[in-house]
């Protein structure tokens, strides 16, 4: 059964190094509801990523590391849906049933059944974010479809992280204009000299 899964350090990031470098640079630029970022392995966006997760003391801010199991369209939001109850409880039951059997349920429906629920978390002043890391096994066009309208209807109560090796197949033009959307690449993560 492909809809089953371990768990197991999925929905945890990485461990910070003892010694680790902070990089407030780069994490106080972590401000508008979307943020991309894009750079080969070895630039630390996960460590970075972290350590701005553990700095946010104002919301809970819930990780996914994707892998290319991730890259079909209901295990990607059943992913998603499982990493944001973990810093909220009951999101998305209403829609998992129809994540966990193989239904015809169209991207744009899980979409917007999961804004909607959490639109009602909205009301109670509920705000979180969400980190979907290695984002870059996300190949298949019904995911990145999806995850599109998300973008483009993305919930106020939500800051949304996707970060990965190469800049993801999503149009931003709507977001940059809004002012919606930081992007951080390769030479922004390059280290500087104080």
């Amino acid at each position: 059964d492909n809809t089953t899964f371990s768990t197991r350090g999925k929905f945890r990031p990485p461990t910070l190094p003892p010694t680790l470098v902070t990089r407030p640079r780069l994490t106080s630029k972590i401000s508008t509801p979307v943020t991309i970022i894009s750079a080969p392995g070895g630039f630390g966006k996960s460590t970075m990523l972290n350590d701005w997760r553990q700095e946010r003391d104002d919301i809970p801010v819930a990780w996914a590391a994707l892998d290319v199991d991730d890259d079909q369209l209901l295990r990607f939001w059943m992913t998603v849906i499982m990493a944001l109850q973990t810093v909220r409880p009951g999101l998305g039951q209403t829609l998992m049933p129809f994540l966990q059997r193989a239904s015809s349920i169209s991207p744009a429906e899980i979409v917007t059944r999961l804004i909607d629920e959490m639109n009602c978390g909205d009301a109670d002043g509920f705000c979180m974010g969400l980190v979907l890391d290695d984002f870059h096994h996300i190949k298949q066009s019904g995911v990145n479809d999806s995850v599109q309208i998300f973008l483009e209807n993305i919930p106020p109560n939500l800051q949304l992280v996707i970060a990965g090796r190469a800049r993801p197949p999503l149009a931003l033009g709507r977001l940059r204009a809004m002012g919606l959307v930081t992007e951080l690449e390769l030479e922004d993560l390059r280290f500087t000299l104080p």
